[in-house]
């Protein structure tokens, strides 16, 4: 296996740039994913590392070696598209061995090799099947026994759950990841659907428009997201925004809504006056019957022992994840208050999140 270095990578299709200049690392055995809308370049940075688009400017390095312009037959990875891909007119057993004959190895060496990534993928009842009377989930199983019987410096997946439906989806996310961690393998996975990126990675690197917004752990990505962008873009239900002008400097730990004061964690840098967003994930948000912050109840939808409150405020609407038994009836004025600790506040005109004592 090997680590993954990309450095200013850029890719322009006449006039429409998809990648701009990115640059990040990927270590040696990690999970990484790369996450965003349909558009954002995630699918064109993926296939630059393999080697089926050459970049207009940037480097690549697999391990040590600088592969930028080289040969994807000569970049010892294994690529997993979305569509399985399989060869119909074999069973399982000629599909996961074809990228072996087509090396030359020994047939003895091709059967020991099969039988193992059979029962590493738990298989082995299937390897004289044909692929074409598989389930969606089996056929995933074996395009991944394709990839792993190489044993490649790394496996490169785009979205290849993404031909599933939710029950497999749910599934094969679990064995995909307990697969990596019986592998070791270095793993670059791109997708759309946030709760795979969460589910599966160590890291997640955030995308849109070309550019890469965030770089971080899942629990960073949610906690600590950088831009607006990423805030509104991870969490069910997504962070909610309430926009106010008004100075702001170093130092300050408190803004004023209305008449309420809203105590924030003390800011590390002064911006002025413009147009900031408050931001508050629906778990940091309360309902108390003595703040001067008020909201009106549209919606409450019931999770178990946790519901998510629809209020219409002043400053729009906004989504709380409370308990259950607390009473939420439609129509209702109720009170709303923060947890001062996690709040964040950005600039909306560059959409970046301001430092403070919470986003050091």
């Amino acid at each position: 296996m090997a680590s993954i270095t990309v450095n200013q990578l850029h890719k322009r299709f006449d006039d429409f740039v998809a990648v701009r200049n990115s640059s990040f690392s990927i270590e040696d055995g990690e999970f990484f994913v790369i996450l965003g809308p349909s558009g954002c370049g995630k699918t064109t940075s993926l296939r630059m590392i393999a080697g089926l688009e050459l970049p207009t400017s940037g480097e690549i390095k697999l391990g040590e070696d600088e592969v930028t312009y080289q040969r994807a037959c000569h970049r010892d990875i294994a690529f997993m598209f979305q569509m399985f891909a399989l060869y119909p007119h074999m069973n399982v057993r000629g599909n996961i061995s074809f990228p072996l004959k087509c090396q030359g190895y020994k047939r003895r060496v091709v059967q020991e090799k099969v039988q193992e990534v059979a029962r590493i993928l738990r298989i082995e009842h299937l390897l004289d099947s044909k692929v074409s009377g598989l389930s969606s989930g089996d056929r995933q199983r074996v395009a991944l026994g394709r990839a792993i019987i190489r044993e490649p410096k790394a496996f490169l997946m785009d979205e290849p759950l993404g031909a599933l439906d939710t029950e497999f989806r749910h599934l094969m996310t679990v064995e995909l990841r307990e697969l990596h961690n019986r592998m070791g393998a270095t793993t670059v996975y791109v997708t759309h659907d946030q709760l795979e990126a969460m589910s599966m990675a160590d890291r997640i690197m955030v995308m849109n428009h070309g550019v890469i917004e965030q770089v971080d752990s899942p629990q960073e990505i949610y906690n600590r997201p950088q831009t607006m962008f990423v805030a509104e873009f991870i969490g069910e239900p997504s962070m909610n925004f309430i926009r106010f002008k008004a100075p702001l400097a170093k130092g300050d730990s408190q803004i004023k809504l209305g008449s309420a004061e809203i105590a924030i964690p003390t800011l590390h840098e002064s911006q002025g006056e413009t147009e900031y967003a408050l931001g508050a994930r629906p778990d940091q948000i309360r309902l108390s019957d003595s703040s001067p912050l008020r909201g009106k109840v549209l919606s409450a939808e019931y999770f178990g022992s946790t519901q998510v409150v629809t209020l219409e405020t002043l400053y729009g609407k906004l989504k709380a994840r409370t308990e259950s038994r607390i009473p939420a009836t439609y129509g209702s004025q109720v009170g709303i208050e923060f947890n001062p600790e996690k709040l964040i506040i950005f600039n909306t005109e560059s959409g970046n999140a301001l430092k403070s004592d919470y986003m050091s």
